[in-house]
């Protein structure tokens, strides 16, 4: 059974079974409850019991209510409730500042778990009841968990008031604005007071703000006179000075002045969900007697006060109310004040705190003892919230196995029993904390069961061995090893478990794989480690593994990276940076050296050395944002680099005036000024808005008006002016800091008569494009005809053909950015003016789009050197690199990767991988292929070049594809020899150093009774000769290279001419001829927490729930049943097979004999040979040696001799290898060759035979005489246990003598062509007498082959 998974609520459970053959599925319904059980049971020949399973069950234990903040006032109650959802029984204790309450009669715990304080004491000098009390809550089945902090403050009043009315003078008409602020808790109320008498807010001149500002919207003569406010809370009372409110009588100050503030925004903090009141207030009318208007913008844009959206609100004159504040809230306002004289600005900040939210919430997790487990958790909160993990109510200690990942997330590297409990997640910022819990169980690893593992020790696999390590760093090691698997098809395939532990350390890392290479990653330097490799399959572990131990390399000591770095802007060009120095210095700091660059561009990346832990840097662009980092120095070189900090310098006034400034007549009374915005390194800031000012020409006015624009207009119409009337025009930009210089005068001169609409405008007088990739920005003129109303533009484009998109631009407009085109295309550009009579003449232009770059950003990192690639196997590589940046300790501590790219000089586009790592694993690859790698570094948004490339070529490996093509030929005249043709195949793997060719008579039998034509070298054709004419054969091929053979090509039937040369050719294969035709398909598994082939992990889930011993009985019950039924099924089937497999090895036998009569005939197969020459091959699993071959090669004559491949079908594994005698032409000495079984599809290599003579061993295939004192007529095979071979692939010292025969050359179908007849020998005649001897010889063999198969059976 190979899985078996049973799921009822948080219940799971992961079962690992045997072996497969079919199916069966039973469904088990219990009576009272909702549960089904699926069984599947996958069946070999007989039925495994359940492996190994794995059942976790979490319990509910988690706070549905958490304590609150408390403000009370002193000596009054105060209460924190807490309440636990929990499985189990509890108890609830209280912490007050992380100690345990100590309660008594005024502060005890109720039944529920709640916490009282009756009396809350606040003294100076004594206990104070003041501060944080959590809820911890106890289960003695799973652990202890703790609730978020809630805090208890005594009520309190300001002695003083942050602020409060000041005494003004102000004209009549004119607004006011009185602020009152004390701090407090809970927040004091404010009440309002004019000559002692308290102020309504519902007064018609009188308005109270949210935040209790007085504001006075018309001052009247009554309105003058004394005010004051009065705050109180639970604790007191408090009464603000008097301010006199009087009447400015100046008149100098009243008419045609700038506007000024009375009251000026502040930067403001303010909570998610609260509502914000930004206040401004502004008097000074301009030389019409218009008060100032104010307008609110935020990053530069004019805030819309007007639409239905009420999450922005005027209120009052003009201060700005934000209800229900958000995150995206937060930014840069301006309150601008306007009138015919000029325009005033004030910026302020909003900042918005958001209590730490959950992300992504630790969930629980069942894992095996020394696996590695990671709890995640994230969260999202201004200011960042600071994560810290609790285990039952502790902080988790950091080390080298329990780590903090990203900042948030908690690692632990080889759990063992002890971790298991409650983890909880903690999130604190200023605003508030969030707590999340999660359970960790640990399960112990269990394959078999004890009394199952005593049945299953022989199907174990073999252990791992030659186990290296490949390549030592400092911080990784790469293992090798090897193993051998001699039970191939009875055996599941393999899988490892690499264990590893520093030494004398109590704590143990595993890591699951399914290759013969692993890298260990994390390691310390100069550390001993025991590491050793365990193999397992579906049925058990195989602990017998000699470990190793390792030592990785030193590292010399730098300093760690230092730490609190702080970037705070002093002005417009400079930056103050501190630090602190790195913690736990063995040796001291000879210096640090300070990294920084400017993020906007990235250009170059700055550094200077520095001896203190404070440095300013100068000469810093205006308005731009740096980043920083620190690297201290020690007399080994530099250390770890800190964080990197970023700050932006000071914002000032634009330093280059808005460009293409041009002012055009629209009417008799209105002008239409255009502009650009000044050049992006001169703007110095966020352009809040531009500042047009104009005035009559011939007039000589000193000021002339001003009107003030949104900073993202770029545009604006002046109306209300005087006809044919010349007018001066010019344009500033605005920051929060001021207005930047202004543009040079544009001249223009207003219609005398209005604008004529009788007729159509004319044709614009120019149009200019420029292309971008995406985009074409359009420039335009107005036609000559100035005298006709212009109602607009009309601008058509298309790719090719103009106006296949049009829009309708306004009248005012002279530029316009085209955007979503599509890049390397030629458009056709169209510009026509329109009124309500109609539209003008159109004009036109042709552009083509750039095309489509992706250049690489200017980045200050310098690339990784020292790029390695080191070859593991045919498919695997090794890559490793070195980080200029990370100083000599190469240890990575922020968030950087590594881009890796590699490809083939064939392949025109490049495959990439990440990495975390200074190393990478590249798997998949192709074996015997020349790859290209090179490596970048990102950080940010930084990013490095590519590294310099290197190259290297993966190892050979097995074919993995049959030879292509495969066509017989019969040769002209001779209708018993057969040309063979074939193309290499599609994946050779390496260099192809030949090809085997099967050919048969008869189709059904075993691929190792066919007859093997070798071909050396790379060869693509070979001719067979000897063959029988007018009979069909069947050849198949495969290939081979220095590794090692791959798999057999489909079967292609051909017959053989007559003997005159007609008929024959190739025979279409049946569509149903079976399995001859299909290619071996390897077996995909996975095991527990395998490693899949792509490197993958699969891990066995684990879920959470209880399970009765009622419902696990019934599961064994419903299994007990499958098995006795498909035990019966079983043993039914194979006596059935048994039977017809001895009938039909009786008629193999019967045809056999049948065959006696026809051994003159030159057949495939004849009888003698199939049992005599089983010694010239020899099955092996091991690799075939390229020198082995060539020593072979010259033990042979020639390459026309063949001898017939004896064995049997892979279906008799269990068969003992038999022996044959193996004589010389003397008779003193003889030699016995070993024939082993072969499988099916097994790999076929040659056997070098050893000698102490100069002659070699020929076998006795019955086509020589021998005297009848020599040999009996029936010689059975003799049984050899065990494969004598030495190191060298020769067989061993003779066994036992034979008497001496002669050696004559046979010509039959070989495979090895050892050369077992060094010398010629006169051929002769075989008498009668001889021939009658060998035929009696023959049938004793056929007898002691049956014997010997039906023993088989018998088993």
């Amino acid at each position: 059974m190979r899985c078996l998974t049973v799921m009822k609520s948080g219940w799971h459970v992961n079962m690992s079974c045997k072996r497969r053959r079919f199916a069966a599925v039973i469904a088990c319904v219990l009576p009272n409850q909702m549960f089904v059980f699926v069984v599947v049971a996958l069946l070999t020949d007989f039925f495994g019991s359940v492996c190994g399973s794995n059942l976790t069950s979490f319990g509910e234990f988690q706070f549905e209510l958490e304590p609150r903040d408390v403000i009370a006032a002193k000596d009054s109650g105060a209460i924190f409730n807490c309440m636990v959802r929990s499985s189990a029984q509890i108890d609830v204790e209280w912490l007050k500042d992380g100690a345990p309450v100590e309660y008594d009669d005024r502060r005890y715990k109720l039944q529920n778990g709640s916490f009282v304080v009756e009396a809350v004491e606040h003294l100076r000098h004594q206990r104070s009841d003041q501060g944080d009390y959590q809820c911890m809550a106890t289960s003695r089945s799973q652990g202890t968990i703790i609730s978020r902090k809630a805090k208890l403050q005594v009520a309190y009043l300001e002695k003083a008031f942050a602020e409060e009315p000041q005494s003004v003078s102000v004209h009549l008409g004119d607004m006011m604005m009185f602020s009152c602020r004390i701090n407090g808790l809970p927040t004091p109320d404010v009440r309002w007071f004019k000559d002692e008498a308290e102020l309504e807010s519902s007064h018609s001149n009188y308005f109270i703000h949210y935040d209790n500002v007085l504001e006075l919207r018309s001052v009247q003569f009554s309105d003058f006179g004394r005010y004051r406010c009065k705050a109180s809370n639970k604790d007191r009372s408090k009464l603000s000075r008097n301010a006199f409110l009087s009447q400015d009588s100046d008149p100098s100050t009243y008419q045609g002045v700038l506007p000024r503030f009375i009251m000026k925004p502040r930067d403001t903090i303010a909570l998610e969900g609260d509502t914000v009141v930004l206040h401004c207030g502004a008097n000074g009318r301009d030389r019409n007697g218009a008060a100032p208007r104010l307008e609110w913008l935020k990053d530069g844009a004019t805030l819309d006060l007007t639409s239905s959206d009420h999450h922005f609100t005027l209120e009052g004159q003009g201060s700005l109310r934000i209800d229900g504040v958000q995150g995206q809230d937060e930014g840069e306002y301006t309150c601008r004040a306007i009138n015919m004289e000029d325009s005033v600005d004030e910026a302020v900040m909003l900042t918005v705190q958001v209590p730490p939210k959950f992300l992504l919430r630790p969930k629980s997790k069942a894992m095996l003892v020394n696996s590695d487990v990671e709890l995640e958790c994230d969260v999202l909160g201004s200011p960042r919230p600071t994560i810290r993990w609790l285990k039952n109510g502790y902080a988790v200690m950091m080390d080298d196995y329990v780590q903090m990942t990203e900042g948030r997330n908690l690692r632990i590297l080889g759990v063992m029993k002890s971790d298991q409990g409650m983890y909880q997640c903690t999130a604190t910022n200023a605003v508030g904390m969030i707590q999340a819990v999660a359970q960790l169980a640990i399960n112990e690893r269990k394959i078999l069961d004890e009394d199952q593992l005593s049945t299953s020790n022989s199907l174990l696999p073999p252990p791992a061995t030659d186990i290296t390590a490949a390549y030592m760093s400092s911080r990784f090691v790469t293992l090798a090893w090897q193993y051998s698997n001699e039970l191939q098809e009875t055996m599941e395939p393999l899988g490892f478990l690499v264990y590893w532990k520093e030494k004398d350390s109590v704590r143990e890392r595993v890591l699951n794989t399914s290759s013969i290479e692993a890298s260990i990653q994390d390691l310390k330097p100069s550390t001993k480690y025991d590491i050793r490799v365990i193999t397992y399959n579906a049925y058990g572990i195989n602990n017998d593994s000699m470990p190793i131990a390792v030592e990785t390399n030193a590292e010399d000591f730098v300093p760690a990276s230092p730490v609190n770095v702080l970037a705070t802007a002093s002005s417009t060009t400079s930056v103050d940076v501190s630090w602190t120095p790195p913690p736990n210095l063995s040796d001291p700091i000879t210096h640090y050296k300070l990294y920084y660059y400017n993020i906007n561009d990235g250009a170059f990346e700055f550094d200077t050395n520095v001896t203190e832990t404070r440095y300013t840097v100068t000469g810093l662009l205006k308005f731009s944002r740096y980043g920083f980092r620190i690297v201290a120095f020690n007399k080994n070189g530099p250390g770890v680099s800190s964080d990197e900090v970023t700050c932006r310098t000071f914002s000032d006034v634009p330093s280059q005036p808005p460009q293409n400034v041009s002012a055009e007549a629209a009417s008799s009374t209105s002008i239409v000024v255009t502009w650009e915005p000044p050049p992006d390194g001169s703007q110095n800031g966020i352009i809040t808005g531009y500042k047009i000012r104009y005035k009559q020409k011939l007039r000589g006015e000193r000021s002339g008006n001003t009107v003030t624009t949104d900073g993202n207009l770029h545009f604006m119409e002046l109306t209300g002016l005087d006809r044919n009337t010349e007018y001066m025009i010019r344009v500033q930009a605005l920051t929060v800091n001021g207005s930047g210089p202004a543009s040079s005068w544009a001249i223009t001169e207003t219609f005398l008569h209005d604008l004529d609409e009788t007729s159509v405008p004319g044709q614009p007088t120019s149009l200019r494009v420029r292309a971008f990739t995406n985009s074409i920005a359009v420039s335009w003129t107005p036609p000559v005809e100035q005298d006709i109303m212009i109602r607009g533009y009309i601008l058509g484009y298309g790719i090719g053909i103009p106006d296949v998109y049009s829009q309708i631009l306004d009248a005012k407009m002279r530029y316009h950015t085209i955007k979503s085109l599509k890049s390397s295309s030629e458009y056709v550009i169209s510009l026509k003016a329109f009124n309500n009579v109609g539209e003008g003449v159109p004009i036109y232009e042709t552009t083509s789009t750039r095309e489509e770059s992706t250049p690489e950003p200017h980045t200050p990192m310098m690339p990784p050197v020292a790029l390695k690639a080191i070859v593991l196997s045919s498919t695997t590589i090794l890559l490793t690199w070195s980080d200029t940046t990370l100083g000599r300790s190469q240890r990575i501590t922020d968030s950087r990767y590594y881009t890796i790219r590699y490809g083939t000089k064939v392949l025109t586009k490049y495959k990439m991988m990440n990495s975390t790592d200074l190393n990478l694993h590249v798997e998949e690859l192709r074996p015997d292929t020349e790859y290209e790698f090179s490596v970048r570094v990102t950080k940010g948004n930084r990013q490095s070049t590519w590294s310099l490339s290197v190259f290297n070529r993966t190892k050979e490996s097995v074919p993995t594809s049959f030879p292509r093509d495969m066509t017989p030929v019969a040769m002209e005249g001779k209708s018993t020899t057969v040309i063979v043709n074939w193309q290499p195949p599609r994946h050779p793997n390496g260099q192809i150093t030949g090809y085997l060719i099967f050919y048969t008579t008869d189709a059904t039998e075993p691929d190792s009774e066919w007859v093997v034509e070798e071909v050396r070298g790379d060869r693509l054709s070979v001719t067979i000769r000897d063959l029988t004419p007018e009979t069909t054969y069947y050849f198949r091929i495969r290939a081979r290279n220095s590794v090692g053979q791959g798999p057999m090509s489909p079967t292609v039937i051909f017959r053989t001419p007559r003997i005159d040369g007609t008929g024959g050719g190739i025979i279409e294969t049946p569509d149903d001829f079976g399995p001859l035709n299909r290619l071996p398909v390897r077996n995909s598994w996975s095991f527990g927490h395998m490693q899949n082939s792509r490197g993958s992990t699969e891990t066995p889930a684990s879920a959470s729930g209880m399970i009765s011993s009622v419902v696990l009985w019934i599961i064994v019950g419903c299994i007990g049943g499958v098995m006795v039924v498909t035990a019966v099924i079983a043993a039914a089937v194979f006596i059935y097979c048994r039977n017809a497999s001895a009938k039909k090895l009786m008629k193999n036998r019967d045809k056999l004999a049948e065959q006696k009569s026809k051994y003159g005939r030159k057949d495939l197969n004849p009888p003698d040979l199939w049992s005599h020459e089983l010694t010239e091959l020899t099955h092996t699993d091991k690799e075939f040696s390229e020198e082995a071959f060539d020593e072979i090669s010259k033990q042979r004559p020639t390459d026309s001799e063949r001898y017939h491949m004896g064995g049997s079908d892979s279906r008799y594994r269990s068969m003992s290898p038999r022996s044959v005698q193996m004589v010389s032409p003397g008779d003193k000495v003889s030699y016995h060759g070993i024939a082993k079984v072969l499988p099916r599809d097994a790999e076929i290599n040659s056997v070098r035979t050893r000698s102490s003579s100069n002659s070699t061993p020929r076998v006795n295939a019955g086509d020589i005489t021998q005297s009848s004192s020599g040999r009996s007529s029936k010689q059975p095979l003799l049984n050899i246990t065990s494969s004598l071979k030495n190191s060298a692939g020769a067989i061993q010292s003779p066994v036992r003598p034979v008497p001496p025969v002669s050696c004559t050359p046979l010509r039959t179908p070989d495979v090895t062509k050892v050369d077992l007849c060094p010398h010629p020998l006169p051929s002769k005649q075989a008498s009668t007498e001889e021939l009658s001897a060998e035929m009696a010889n023959l049938d004793g063999l056929m007898k002691d082959l049956t014997e010997i198969t039906q023993e088989q059976y018998d088993c």
